[in-house]
């Protein structure tokens, strides 16, 4: 890899990280949002609550996914579950639509939990729902959450039980 004085790569992926200028720029952006905030919360009440919006889109949504396959197998790791998707999207949008960065955070017991761009969003929840062979096995993709914001798939409403309610009383 080469690097040159005007750009470093992100620690957290494999694209180029912003310049040191912009860097410094969005540094003071969110320096000066933060004082924004500081000061709104000096000057309500101490017992209401200041409410924090995101303006515009996410940057990333998340997904929780599982492949399986048609002899009932979960099993698959990171690097082979990173091969299928892009697989996937080289099969329905060609190597355009592959070219996206799709990242797996987490893969256990057949869960997969991937980070994908806003503008990719859709169309790899639509590669991953027509897809259906690899290497001449049967396989098929379930899509069991998604969310603008990690800590949306923290908890699953459809299997989250209140203690004590449940019970049978």
């Amino acid at each position: 890899m080469v690097r040159n004085s005007t750009s470093r790569l992100s620690p957290y992926s494999s694209e180029i990280a912003l310049a040191p200028h912009l860097e410094s720029y969005i540094s003071y952006a969110i320096l000066k949002v933060s004082r924004k905030i500081k000061q709104k919360m000096e000057e309500s009440e101490p017992s209401q609550y200041l409410r924090c919006v995101r303006k515009g889109k996410a940057p990333y949504w998340y997904m929780q996914v599982t492949l399986l396959y048609e002899s009932g197998e979960k099993e698959t790791d990171v690097l082979q579950l990173k091969h299928i998707i892009m697989q996937a999207l080289t099969e329905i949008f060609g190597q355009v639509g592959a070219s996206d960065t799709i990242d797996v955070l987490k893969l256990s017991s057949g869960n997969a939990l991937l980070r994908v761009p806003t503008r990719s969003f859709v169309k790899l929840w639509g590669a991953l729902t027509l897809y259906g062979k690899y290497k001449g096995r049967l396989c098929a993709f379930r899509v069991h959450q998604v969310s603008p914001n990690l800590m949306g798939l923290a908890c699953n409403s459809r299997e989250f039980k209140i203690p004590g309610l449940y019970d049978g009383h």
